[in-house]
């Protein structure tokens, strides 16, 4: 019992939502075959923010790139995602940290969007 109660305790703070997109996007890079879910890197709220702008990041890998840059830019627009939360009970450490890290990083800089804008014209 006490081991069980170890590790929910130690697994609360962990972020396995980032820990997943990570891990998916890391696979996506060794696998040139493997396409890019950018969907459920989505899906992952503010953990998976950073690997979607890893995986914008790499406009050599074509339209999943591609993908990710706009995912990342349809965030950054939405302003659900931007907004303040307006009720303390829904306010949470994490995603404030990830909107703020999102935002404060320029989440494009390292991106060269030159480089989208031709893969758009083919």
């Amino acid at each position: 019992m006490a081991l069980l109660f170890m590790v929910l305790y130690t697994v609360q703070f962990l972020d396995l939502g980032a820990i997943a997109a990570e891990y998916n996007v890391f696979q996506w890079e060794q696998e040139p075959t493997r396409q890019l879910d950018e969907d459920y890197l989505k899906s992952q709220g503010a953990s998976g923010w950073e690997a979607l702008r890893r995986a914008a990041a790499k406009p050599e890998r074509g339209a999943d790139s591609l993908k990710a840059f706009e995912a990342l830019t349809d965030i950054h627009s939405h302003t659900d995602a931007v907004k303040p939360v307006g009720n303390w009970r829904s306010w949470q450490a994490r995603r404030s940290w990830n909107l703020h890290h999102l935002l404060s990083r320029h989440w494009w800089s390292g991106i060269d969007t030159h480089d989208f804008k031709n893969l758009e014209s083919r």
